[in-house]
């Protein structure tokens, strides 16, 4: 039983990993049980081993993990980027200032390597 497991409480962000080669997504526990632990996502992890409950088959179980400083800052760019270009539709962006398209411009050219 590992001790970050037992020390988690509603509130905390976990890093959730569908696989073992995905950076993991940061979610929040919603709730515990004496032996699960409750995601915001709707799912459920065991406290002992933070495997997932149920059957997943052939890909294995996802889990939850620690989340590093690096992990955070790299979940929060993949939100902020999904919802950039949810909301980077053509109409939308035809309803915006000139000036706004323009610095929208400028920082995706400043962050091109």
């Amino acid at each position: 039983m590992s001790d970050w497991l037992q020390a988690l409480k509603p509130g905390d962000i976990v890093g959730y990993k569908s696989a073992p080669y995905y950076a993991p997504d940061a979610v929040t526990i919603t709730r515990l049980t004496a032996t699960q632990i409750v995601l915001g996502n709707g799912m459920r992890f065991r406290r002992s081993s933070g495997r997932a409950v149920g059957d997943f088959g052939r890909m294995g179980a996802p889990y939850i993990v620690q989340m590093t400083d690096a992990d955070r800052e790299e979940a929060e760019k993949r939100r902020l980027a999904s919802l950039i270009a949810q909301r980077a539709e053509r109409k939308a962006l035809l309803r915006m200032s000139s000036e706004h398209l323009r610095r929208i411009l400028a920082a995706f050219t400043a962050a091109k390597p």
